[in-house]
């Protein structure tokens, strides 16, 4: 009796803590009301950046649950590759208390319709290994005119700011590789670098959320490997795509080439991407600053526009097997684009929304240069029929960011027509340079235990 007494107190204590702490929760449909899987669910902010204040991924039911975050306004936001993004209307939390259920959401596919012709994203394969999550991409149409950047934003518990800052399942730190090498990149010359890589190069993107002890230490977050499309075909082929957009206000475009060739031992390859990128925003802020003595009026009318035009950026590699098991190889990847930009504001400030007392004037103007040159050589040994293996890379990357800005203000007192003017101008070179080498051993004791050693 004195058990059955403690395990219900014990279960009411459970019971009246789960509903102390709150939660937020919904399922996701597609249009054919089946389960959304692996689906981003992100609660935004609407006064904070564009990060999420706590991100989620659904479940085998398309189920989420998160728990509410300090009181304030927020909105959740619903990214699935293949599908279009999709968000709430805004509420307000009570903070860690608060519970709301937004039942079923259905979320419709990504299409594009070109006169009578309608184009659907196909959704790709999401397999759930022991260690890690694989998305795969190639043979889907979401590959078709899209970049490495866009595909990845979609993936299962990503979320990217408009820096390239990258969260996985809410958390920062994130290492991103290619092919299962570093990139060392920063998060502004990554984005660059996945934005110049079509999707249709792409075979597969790993999501490891728990990385083992083989890999750096600096992805303790979770590590990302984008998985490029291997060469299985003998003798020599290749493929041709190119893709054009048009915002309504700016032309876009972009294209590549890729040649593969097989013949023996060697197995080498050769990328070729080009692009020219561009978009913009409008904007009106209308704010009211209150004291007890008066009030002053913020009226700001805003618009930006940017065009990032990269020549073509260029991928080599090689790969020989000397013998059934030993192999070496090499790769060199090329990046280059000039990014420009303009902020143009107009702004009146007063006590008054009828009668201002000032006007700013303010046109910003901003070029930046990027230039990435990576190498790699590597070596695999493989020690015995067991799967013993013993490889090594040498890694070199050297990379450049040239940028300057001009700066326009102009301020005039419109109750005396008075009028001052500043230009400012600012330049901002940096760059760096890395080299890096690693050794790592694997051997299998079992099919489900094994030892992994590296330098």
């Amino acid at each position: 009796m004195k058990k059955l007494t403690l395990l219900l107190l014990t279960l009411a204590s459970f019971i009246t803590s789960f509903a102390q702490q709150g939660f937020i929760q919904g399922k996701l449909v597609d249009e054919k009301s089946l389960p959304l899987r692996f689906a981003n669910v992100g609660l935004f902010s609407t006064v904070k950046g564009a990060l999420p204040a706590v991100a989620a991924i659904t479940d085998s039911t398309g189920s989420f649950l998160i728990e509410p975050p300090a009181a304030g306004t927020y909105f959740l936001q619903f990214t699935a590759i293949g599908f279009a993004k999709q968000q709430t209307d805004s509420f307000i939390t009570g903070g860690p208390g608060f519970s709301k259920d937004f039942g079923t959401i259905t979320i419709k596919s990504e299409a594009k319709s070109l006169q009578n012709v309608n184009i659907t994203a196909l959704r790709p394969t999401i397999v759930q290994l022991a260690d890690r999550m694989v998305v795969s991409v190639e043979g889907t149409a979401m590959a078709a005119g899209n970049n490495a950047f866009n595909v990845l934003a979609k993936a299962p518990g990503v979320f990217i700011d408009q820096d390239g800052g990258i969260q996985l399942n809410g958390r920062g730190s994130v290492t991103v590789m290619i092919d299962g090498r570093l990139t060392h990149l920063s998060a502004r010359d990554l984005r660059n670098l996945l934005e110049t890589m079509s999707a249709e190069n792409i075979k597969s993107i790993e999501i490891i959320t728990n990385p083992s002890a083989r890999y750096d230490a600096e992805g303790s977050s979770g590590i990302i490997n984008i998985v490029l499309k291997k060469n299985t075909m003998q003798g020599i082929n290749g493929s041709i795509n190119a893709a054009y957009n048009y915002n309504f206000k700016q032309h876009a475009y972009s294209g590549g080439a890729n040649v593969n060739v097989k013949s023996g031992k060697l197995n080498a390859f050769a990328f070729v991407d080009f692009n020219n990128r561009v978009g913009g925003r409008e904007a009106t802020f209308t704010r009211i600053f209150y004291t007890p003595t008066k009030n002053t009026y913020f009226d700001q009318v805003a618009t930006g526009n940017f065009r990032v035009v990269g020549p073509p950026s260029v991928r080599l590699g090689a790969d020989y097997d000397i013998n059934s098991k030993h192999s070496l190889g090499g790769m060199f990847n090329f990046v280059t684009n000039t990014a420009k930009s303009d902020f143009l504001t107009d702004t009146y400030i007063g006590t008054s929304p009828v009668k201002p007392a000032q006007y700013i004037d303010a046109n910003n103007y901003n070029t930046n240069t990027f230039k990435s040159y990576t190498g790699n050589l590597h070596y695999t040994a493989k020690l015995d029929t067991f799967g013993t293996t013993l490889s090594t890379d040498l890694d070199y990357a050297r990379i450049t960011n040239r940028g300057y800005g001009n700066y326009y203000n102009t301020f005039v007192d419109l109750s005396a027509t008075q009028k001052s003017q500043d230009n400012l101008y600012t330049a901002t070179p940096n760059g760096y340079e890395i080299r890096s080498g690693k050794i790592d051993f694997s051997h299998p004791f079992t099919r489900e235990t094994k030892i992994d050693l590296g330098v």
